[in-house]
């Protein structure tokens, strides 16, 4: 889940708790967390989010 954290601080949990009631719902560990420009370790992350949906 990527969240817009200056938009919406509970943006992930909540859309993690809508989706959990899917059937056949897989979450990836990695949570990103945007709060305005994308910073190093934000780039840092979506490299690790990359690697962990491709795995």
């Amino acid at each position: 889940i990527i969240e817009n954290g200056s938009w919406a601080p509970m943006s992930g949990k909540l859309m993690r708790a809508m989706l959990e009631e899917q059937k056949n719902i897989t979450f990836a560990d990695t949570v990103i967390t945007c709060r305005s420009a994308v910073p190093d370790n934000i780039r840092e992350l979506c490299a690790r989010l990359a690697d962990e949906l491709l795995a």
